[in-house]
Protein backbone atom coordinates (compact mmCIF):
# COMPACT_ATOMS: atom_id res chain seq x y z
CA UNK A 1 0.00 0.00 0.00
CA UNK A 2 1.37 3.38 -1.06
CA UNK A 3 1.64 5.88 1.81
CA UNK A 4 1.70 9.59 0.98
CA UNK A 5 4.72 11.32 2.46
CA UNK A 6 4.51 15.01 1.61
CA UNK A 7 7.30 15.78 4.05
CA UNK A 8 9.76 14.02 1.75
CA UNK A 9 8.80 16.43 -1.03
CA UNK A 10 8.39 19.64 0.95
CA UNK A 11 12.02 19.40 2.01
CA UNK A 12 12.73 20.68 -1.48
CA UNK A 13 10.32 23.63 -1.27
CA UNK A 14 13.17 26.02 -2.13
CA UNK A 15 13.34 24.37 -5.57
CA UNK A 16 9.61 24.67 -6.05
CA UNK A 17 9.69 28.33 -4.99
CA UNK A 18 12.50 28.99 -7.44
CA UNK A 19 10.51 27.32 -10.20
CA UNK A 20 7.38 29.22 -9.21
CA UNK A 21 9.22 32.51 -9.57
CA UNK A 22 10.38 31.57 -13.09
CA UNK A 23 6.83 30.53 -13.98
CA UNK A 24 5.56 33.93 -12.86
CA UNK A 25 8.24 35.70 -14.90
CA UNK A 26 7.41 33.60 -17.96
CA UNK A 27 3.70 34.26 -17.60
CA UNK A 28 3.91 38.00 -16.98
CA UNK A 29 6.33 38.64 -19.85
CA UNK A 30 4.21 36.53 -22.19
CA UNK A 31 1.02 38.34 -21.18
CA UNK A 32 2.68 41.69 -21.89
CA UNK A 33 4.31 40.87 -25.23
CA UNK A 34 1.44 38.76 -26.55
CA UNK A 35 -1.05 41.55 -25.84
CA UNK A 36 1.05 44.05 -27.78
CA UNK A 37 1.60 41.63 -30.66
CA UNK A 38 -2.05 40.58 -30.57
CA UNK A 39 -3.19 44.20 -30.94
CA UNK A 40 -0.85 44.73 -33.89
CA UNK A 41 -2.00 41.53 -35.60
CA UNK A 42 -5.68 42.31 -34.96
CA UNK A 43 -5.38 45.81 -36.45
CA UNK A 44 -3.44 44.38 -39.40
CA UNK A 45 -6.13 41.73 -39.88
CA UNK A 46 -8.84 44.35 -40.47
CA UNK A 47 -6.56 46.64 -42.47
CA UNK A 48 -7.58 47.72 -45.97
CA UNK A 49 -4.08 46.77 -47.09
CA UNK A 50 -4.68 43.32 -48.58
CA UNK A 51 -1.08 42.19 -48.17
CA UNK A 52 -1.01 43.18 -44.50
CA UNK A 53 -4.41 41.63 -43.87
CA UNK A 54 -3.38 38.39 -45.60
CA UNK A 55 -0.19 38.16 -43.53
CA UNK A 56 -2.13 38.70 -40.28
CA UNK A 57 -4.73 36.14 -41.30
CA UNK A 58 -2.02 33.62 -42.17
CA UNK A 59 -0.26 34.25 -38.85
CA UNK A 60 -3.46 33.65 -36.89
CA UNK A 61 -4.38 30.48 -38.75
CA UNK A 62 -0.85 29.08 -38.52
CA UNK A 63 -0.25 29.57 -34.81
CA UNK A 64 -3.78 28.60 -33.80
CA UNK A 65 -3.43 25.28 -35.59
CA UNK A 66 0.10 24.25 -34.58
CA UNK A 67 0.74 22.60 -31.19
CA UNK A 68 2.50 24.83 -28.68
CA UNK A 69 5.02 22.05 -28.03
CA UNK A 70 6.14 22.08 -31.68
CA UNK A 71 6.53 25.87 -31.62
CA UNK A 72 8.70 25.59 -28.51
CA UNK A 73 10.92 22.97 -30.13
CA UNK A 74 11.31 25.01 -33.32
CA UNK A 75 12.19 28.24 -31.50
CA UNK A 76 14.69 26.51 -29.24
CA UNK A 77 16.33 23.94 -31.51
CA UNK A 78 16.21 25.38 -35.05
CA UNK A 79 19.49 27.15 -35.82
CA UNK A 80 18.87 30.68 -37.10
CA UNK A 81 22.20 32.06 -35.99
CA UNK A 82 20.91 33.00 -32.53
CA UNK A 83 21.09 30.68 -29.54
CA UNK A 84 18.17 31.39 -27.23
CA UNK A 85 18.29 30.39 -23.60
CA UNK A 86 15.44 28.06 -22.55
CA UNK A 87 13.76 30.98 -20.76
CA UNK A 88 13.91 33.35 -23.74
CA UNK A 89 12.83 30.60 -26.14
CA UNK A 90 9.90 29.87 -23.84
CA UNK A 91 8.78 33.50 -23.76
CA UNK A 92 9.05 33.78 -27.56
CA UNK A 93 7.14 30.55 -28.22
CA UNK A 94 4.41 31.33 -25.70
CA UNK A 95 4.09 34.87 -27.06
CA UNK A 96 3.81 33.76 -30.69
CA UNK A 97 1.17 31.19 -29.76
CA UNK A 98 -0.88 33.35 -27.42
CA UNK A 99 -0.81 36.43 -29.67
CA UNK A 100 -2.70 34.53 -32.37
CA UNK A 101 -5.59 33.79 -30.00
CA UNK A 102 -5.56 37.29 -28.52
CA UNK A 103 -5.57 38.83 -31.99
CA UNK A 104 -8.85 37.07 -32.78
CA UNK A 105 -10.33 38.18 -29.46
CA UNK A 106 -9.31 41.79 -30.08
CA UNK A 107 -10.48 41.66 -33.70
CA UNK A 108 -13.91 40.65 -32.44
CA UNK A 109 -13.87 43.68 -30.14
CA UNK A 110 -12.84 45.97 -33.00
CA UNK A 111 -15.69 44.62 -35.10
CA UNK A 112 -18.12 45.51 -32.29
CA UNK A 113 -17.27 49.20 -32.46
CA UNK A 114 -19.91 51.21 -34.30
CA UNK A 115 -18.79 53.13 -37.38
CA UNK A 116 -20.19 56.30 -35.82
CA UNK A 117 -17.63 56.05 -33.01
CA UNK A 118 -14.78 55.84 -35.49
CA UNK A 119 -16.20 58.77 -37.45
CA UNK A 120 -16.41 60.78 -34.24
CA UNK A 121 -12.78 59.97 -33.43
CA UNK A 122 -11.70 61.06 -36.90
CA UNK A 123 -13.66 64.30 -36.60
CA UNK A 124 -11.49 65.25 -33.63
CA UNK A 125 -8.53 65.54 -35.98
CA UNK A 126 -6.59 62.70 -34.41
CA UNK A 127 -4.06 60.71 -36.38
CA UNK A 128 -4.80 57.03 -36.97
CA UNK A 129 -2.29 56.06 -34.26
CA UNK A 130 -3.82 58.52 -31.78
CA UNK A 131 -7.31 57.30 -32.62
CA UNK A 132 -6.37 53.71 -31.82
CA UNK A 133 -4.22 54.65 -28.83
CA UNK A 134 -6.63 56.94 -27.00
CA UNK A 135 -10.11 55.94 -28.15
CA UNK A 136 -10.51 52.63 -29.95
CA UNK A 137 -8.12 50.32 -28.03
CA UNK A 138 -9.28 51.44 -24.53
CA UNK A 139 -12.89 50.87 -25.58
CA UNK A 140 -12.08 47.47 -27.10
CA UNK A 141 -10.33 46.42 -23.88
CA UNK A 142 -13.61 46.92 -22.02
CA UNK A 143 -15.40 44.67 -24.47
CA UNK A 144 -12.86 41.82 -24.57
CA UNK A 145 -11.52 41.96 -21.00
CA UNK A 146 -13.12 38.72 -19.85
CA UNK A 147 -11.93 36.77 -22.89
CA UNK A 148 -8.40 38.15 -22.49
CA UNK A 149 -8.55 37.11 -18.84
CA UNK A 150 -9.27 33.53 -19.88
CA UNK A 151 -6.31 33.69 -22.23
CA UNK A 152 -4.09 34.95 -19.39
CA UNK A 153 -4.99 31.84 -17.38
CA UNK A 154 -4.14 29.69 -20.42
CA UNK A 155 -0.72 31.35 -20.55
CA UNK A 156 -0.01 30.46 -16.91
CA UNK A 157 -1.01 26.84 -17.46
CA UNK A 158 0.73 26.64 -20.84
CA UNK A 159 4.01 27.81 -19.33
CA UNK A 160 4.44 24.31 -17.87
CA UNK A 161 5.15 22.95 -21.37
CA UNK A 162 8.39 24.95 -21.47
CA UNK A 163 9.85 22.39 -19.07
CA UNK A 164 10.57 20.16 -22.10
CA UNK A 165 13.47 22.43 -23.12
CA UNK A 166 14.90 22.41 -19.58
CA UNK A 167 13.58 25.83 -18.67
CA UNK A 168 13.82 25.72 -14.89
CA UNK A 169 10.23 26.65 -14.09
CA UNK A 170 7.82 25.00 -11.68
CA UNK A 171 7.03 21.84 -13.62
CA UNK A 172 10.71 21.26 -14.46
CA UNK A 173 11.71 21.22 -10.80
CA UNK A 174 8.63 19.21 -9.89
CA UNK A 175 9.46 16.50 -12.42
CA UNK A 176 13.06 16.36 -11.22
CA UNK A 177 11.95 15.93 -7.61
CA UNK A 178 9.43 13.27 -8.63
CA UNK A 179 12.02 11.24 -10.57
CA UNK A 180 14.93 11.56 -8.16
CA UNK A 181 12.94 10.99 -4.98
CA UNK A 182 10.35 8.56 -6.38
CA UNK A 183 7.51 10.57 -4.88
CA UNK A 184 5.53 11.27 -8.07
CA UNK A 185 2.05 11.26 -6.54
CA UNK A 186 2.95 13.77 -3.84
CA UNK A 187 4.71 16.17 -6.23
CA UNK A 188 1.90 16.04 -8.77
CA UNK A 189 -0.67 16.82 -6.08
CA UNK A 190 1.45 19.79 -4.96
CA UNK A 191 1.86 21.01 -8.54
CA UNK A 192 -1.87 20.68 -9.08
CA UNK A 193 -2.59 22.82 -6.02
CA UNK A 194 0.00 25.46 -7.02
CA UNK A 195 -1.26 25.79 -10.61
CA UNK A 196 -4.86 25.89 -9.43
CA UNK A 197 -3.94 28.64 -6.96
CA UNK A 198 -2.12 30.58 -9.67
CA UNK A 199 -5.08 30.35 -12.06
CA UNK A 200 -7.58 31.43 -9.42
CA UNK A 201 -5.28 34.29 -8.35
CA UNK A 202 -4.95 35.57 -11.93
CA UNK A 203 -8.73 35.43 -12.36
CA UNK A 204 -9.25 37.29 -9.07
CA UNK A 205 -6.73 40.00 -9.97
CA UNK A 206 -8.38 40.53 -13.36
CA UNK A 207 -11.82 40.77 -11.76
CA UNK A 208 -10.50 43.39 -9.33
CA UNK A 209 -9.00 45.39 -12.20
CA UNK A 210 -12.31 45.12 -14.03
CA UNK A 211 -14.26 46.48 -11.05
CA UNK A 212 -11.85 49.32 -10.33
CA UNK A 213 -10.92 50.55 -13.79
CA UNK A 214 -13.71 49.37 -16.07
CA UNK A 215 -17.41 50.07 -15.81
CA UNK A 216 -19.37 46.79 -15.52
CA UNK A 217 -22.17 48.11 -17.70
CA UNK A 218 -19.74 48.57 -20.56
CA UNK A 219 -18.30 45.11 -20.21
CA UNK A 220 -21.39 43.01 -20.33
Amino acid sequence: MYILQFGQVLKYNYMLLSGLWVTLELSILTMFFSLILGIIIAISRISKNKLLSAFASGYIEFFRNVPLLIIIYIVFYVDIGINFTPFVAGVIALTLNSAAFEAEIIRGGLKAIAKEQIDSAQSLGLSKFQMYRFIIIPYVMRIVWTALGNQAVDIVLGSSVVSVITCMELTYFGMNIAVNKARAIEIFIILLIIYLSLSLSVSLILRIIKRIFLKPSELE
